[in-house]
């Protein structure tokens, strides 16, 4: 369980962390928890009392927890999927500066508007279906032939960047851990403009079209060692918060291999923020 202090109140949330079968989605926030404790830490463990008592009084009645603290077998619920979704957007409003349950209507709704893009692009942990099924509809026809051309302009820039692959016949690397960052940064800029699903139907055309699937993955690469340079340990992280940040820009209507120095920095605040607070896939 997190704490963050801000001001004159604290918000606690939980987050599912799969090496410790813990549950994560779960968002409740208090305008002050000075009635428990006056101490931050102190406040901290008296909310886990307080859950711990609940959950033992659901036991003993016989009643299962309510459906934000329990997870399926595949994924989290629908009802952990609202919880996700409003635990992202509290988050991106609280490193704005703002209090959730102090924003009007038409805030709310643009934060859970970027809060379920990071979903539906898959930067979390929430199972998202990417199947377009054997009987596309005609939007996501459309959808994946928007990103046949996207992909046109992308391996364009990649053999303009690395003349060599033409006579080498190798990729750039798979590993987002190794992926030159300006390859990255142009791979994030075209995928977000489009669902997994118009992305996996691309990828079905194209090996239909060329008799051959695309290049697969290469083997995973070997844990860091101790003694490797800082931006080693760090690399997956950055490369997942320059995602994060493409999704949210893309919402807003921007592309994110155009943004300035420092509008870029900006939304890897956010995404950062979303990453130590746990709300994404990214798993240090």
């Amino acid at each position: 369980m997190t704490g963050v202090i801000t001001a004159d109140r604290y918000r606690y949330w939980c987050a599912w962390s799969p090496e410790d079968r813990m549950y994560a989605g779960l968002v409740a926030e208090f305008p002050s928890l000075a009635w428990l404790a006056p101490d931050p830490d102190e406040a901290v463990a008296g909310v886990g009392v307080l859950v711990s008592a609940a959950l033992a009084e659901l036991a003993a009645a016989g009643e299962q927890p309510p459906a934000p603290l329990t997870r399926s077998e595949d994924g989290m619920t629908d009802s952990g999927r609202e919880e996700l979704q409003v635990a992202i957007a509290a988050q991106l409003a609280a490193g704005h500066g703002t209090v959730w349950h102090t924003l009007g209507a038409e805030f709310r709704k643009e934060f859970m508007a970027d809060a379920e893009a990071l979903i539906d692009q898959g930067m979390t942990s929430y199972w998202v279906d990417d199947d377009p099924g054997d009987q596309p509809s005609p939007e996501l026809e459309a959808e994946a032939f928007e990103f046949a051309r996207a992909m046109d302009w992308f391996w364009g820039y990649l053999q303009a960047r690395h003349p060599e692959q033409e006579r080498t016949d190798v990729p750039p690397s798979s590993h987002i851990e190794s992926a030159d960052p300006q390859d990255w940064d142009a791979w994030v800029t075209i995928a977000v403009q489009v669902s997994g699903a118009a992305r996996t139907l691309w990828s079905r055309r194209f090996t239909q079209q060329h008799g051959e699937p695309l290049p697969p993955p290469s083997a995973a690469l070997p844990p860091a060692a101790v003694s490797a340079p800082a931006a080693v340990h760090q690399v997956r992280r950055e490369r997942t918060a320059a995602a994060i940040g493409a999704v949210l820009a893309h919402r807003h209507g921007r592309r994110w291999m155009e943004l300035p120095e420092d509008l870029r920095a900006a939304y890897l605040v956010d995404a950062n923020a979303l990453i130590s607070a746990g709300l994404t896939a990214y798993r240090g």
